[in-house]
């Protein structure tokens, strides 16, 4: 029997985000798995040697709408040249694909709820601005497609939307497989994390880029209302960050936060805190989530983050239940009872230790194979 070919659609590779690690992950699995895999992609490329083949097939554009638009077509006049087995998007475009993770969940709900902490404006503007019709549209070619064989998601949260918004999609190709982390990487992290001095005060931990979307100003106003020592320190990418300084000093609690910006390696910041707060309006699943139940710390969720499904036990975690001050506040004392020692942080640890990468991306390839038959399925 030949070698079956697959090839992979991701526009961006250029960056560290969970998504990005998740596509290189399933790329290498596959490989280990026997396909042979080309990864198409836009702009900057990996480095190093890779045991499948990238192609950039187009210059990343600054401009989403063009983008995405630009890698779409490209990807498309790739696979017309080169016949392959099986497509697996990463990314939301109009190619005809067999399988496809939706690891950005859906746009509709996206905007649903981005409709709660953005002005009138803004919110007419998700009419008007040619980019979210142009991914809806993709959206729905993707899932309606009749090529298509698997749906992968990454939290029961968005099979439920997929549901909700697209009831035309087969509830039956739709397949959940929580996120990865670096489970068995992590442990040696984690022990020294145990090892070092407490600090008096409680450590909170913020993890993300676009704030806004975050819900770091919740955050900051739940903050207020915390009485017991507490610092937050803020890791991630944000244009107007100036702005959430000013703010914490409007608050009068500047001088309990620290704001890092982006960092290459956030995983000394896992290590001296003792919970993260997760406030996003929404996420699909918050990769910080499995990153920090498996150094050990306290996890205080948006009830919009997918993530929040692996909060199998109270001593793990907490969902605050209103994208209110007070509700995000209570959620923070009640997480401040739970300071990290190698005791409770052990226990955190190993509950998760079933997310490992490889038990997580085995699935996914698994599911992956079994629908992909002896002969598989004729792209179109």
């Amino acid at each position: 029997m030949s070698q079956k070919t697959i090839a992979i659609l991701k526009s961006d590779l250029g960056t560290h985000g969970g998504l990005e690690k998740y596509c290189k992950r399933i790329a290498e699995a596959l490989v280990q798995y026997g396909y042979k895999v080309f990864l198409l992609t836009a702009g900057e490329v990996p480095q190093g040697e890779l045991p499948y083949t990238v192609h950039s097939l187009t210059k990343r554009s600054k401009w989403s709408f063009w983008h995405l638009l630009r890698f779409d077509r490209a990807a498309a006049a790739w696979l017309s040249k080169n016949k392959v087995d099986y497509v697996f998007g990463m990314d939301r475009n109009f190619c005809g694909q067999h399988f496809y993770r939706a690891g950005n969940g859906v746009h509709a709900a996206y905007l649903e709820h981005r409709k709660a902490y953005t002005s009138f404006w803004k919110r007419c503007s998700f009419f008007l601005n040619p980019l979210h019709f142009l991914i809806r549209s993709m959206e729905k070619k993707t899932y309606t497609s009749s090529t298509l064989q698997r749906l992968f998601v990454n939290s029961e949260m968005v099979r439920d939307e997929l549901v909700h918004y697209y009831p035309e999609v087969d509830p039956a190709k739709i397949c959940a497989v929580h996120n990865g982390v670096e489970w068995y990487e992590l442990g040696e992290f984690f022990t020294n994390s145990c090892e070092d001095e407490r600090n008096s005060a409680y450590q909170f931990l913020f993890i993300g880029n676009e704030y806004e979307r975050k819900g770091l100003l919740l955050l900051l106003q739940a903050l207020t209302l915390v009485r017991k020592p507490y610092e937050l320190t803020v890791i991630g990418k944000e244009r107007c960050l100036a702005r959430y300084k000013a703010y914490a000093q409007k608050l009068g609690i500047d001088r309990f936060i620290h704001f890092l910006g982006q960092q290459k390696n956030v995983r000394p910041y896992y290590q001296k805190a003792d919970a993260i707060v997760i406030p996003s309006y929404y996420d699909p699943f918050a990769n910080v989530t499995v990153e920090a139940l498996a150094m050990g710390l306290f996890v205080v969720s948006s009830p919009k983050n997918g993530g929040k499904e692996v909060l199998t036990h109270d001593t793990m975690g907490v969902v605050f239940d209103a994208f209110t001050p007070a509700s995000v506040a209570h959620a923070l004392e009640i997480a401040m009872q739970r300071p990290k020692t190698r005791k409770t942080g052990a226990a955190i640890r190993n509950a998760v230790q079933h997310l490992d990468f490889s038990h997580q991306i085995g699935k996914l390839i698994r599911e992956l194979s079994n629908y992909a038959g002896p002969d598989g399925p004729e792209h179109s």
